[in-house]
């Protein structure tokens, strides 16, 4: 009984060594390993994010216009209108003094409007950073809005509910009594909503007229020394 406890004692202490031994020895082994393992799992998460963003803005890329041909165009308008109708005015509250009811009928408004569209959606994604949705409603939305209203108002003859009509009729239809229900206040322009309702009519001017260039640039051969 005695040799088998005095057997015991050393297969202890001989334990008690070898774990001293491999805690000294490995250790700093193993700390390394996990301090490797966790950065290199962290590279690979941000290569994954990075991946996730790529994917996600090539769905969102931004729309060149000009080059767009006719059933490309007649996919983008109510895409941008859409956007403007149910996001960029009732969640930004953007009046129509900020959006004037004839933005369609501006071609730079149309340009500046889309590019905004897809900046909110590609800082918008599951991978945007903070910063890109930041950078987005201070400087994006501010700087496009007032793009905007420029290039409305470059002419002056653009007006609540008027699209290049000059001040003379202008007058005249504004000497006209308004229909209203009795005892309806009317509201000044900086505090009505750009809704839909009120740039509808430009709107849908605006795209059978693009539609309409489109297709006869389309069916236009082109000319004798562009064509050589």
């Amino acid at each position: 009984m005695r040799a088998v406890r005095a057997r015991v004692e050393h297969l202890e202490t001989g334990h008690a060594h070898l774990r001293e031994a491999v805690e000294q020895e490995l250790e700093p082994t193993v700390t390394e390993l996990r301090r490797q393992t966790f950065e290199q799992l962290a590279m690979h998460t941000a290569q994954i994010r990075n991946l996730v963003a790529e994917a996600e803005s090539e769905n969102h890329p931004p729309i060149d216009w000009p080059a767009l041909s006719v059933d490309e165009a007649s996919d983008q308008w109510p895409i941008l209108a859409q956007w403007i109708g149910e996001v960029l005015v009732p969640w930004y509250e953007v009046t129509r003094e900020e959006l004037p009811d004839c933005w369609a009928l501006h071609r730079p408004a149309v340009v500046e409007l889309s590019w905004l569209r897809v900046a909110y959606a590609q800082a918008h994604v599951s991978a945007a950073t903070a910063g890109a949705s930041a950078d987005w409603h201070t400087r994006w939305l501010p700087a496009v809005l007032s793009r905007v209203r420029a290039v409305v108002n470059r002419g002056r003859r653009c007006r609540p509910g008027e699209h290049d009509v000059s001040e003379q009729d202008s007058r005249a239809r504004r000497l006209e009594p308004a229909p209203s229900e009795p005892g309806e206040a009317t509201a000044l322009p900086h505090e009505q909503l750009a809704t839909p309702d009120f740039w509808w009519a430009f709107y849908t001017e605006a795209v059978h007229s693009d539609l309409a260039r489109r297709t006869e640039q389309r069916h236009t051969p082109p000319a004798a020394d562009e064509a050589d």
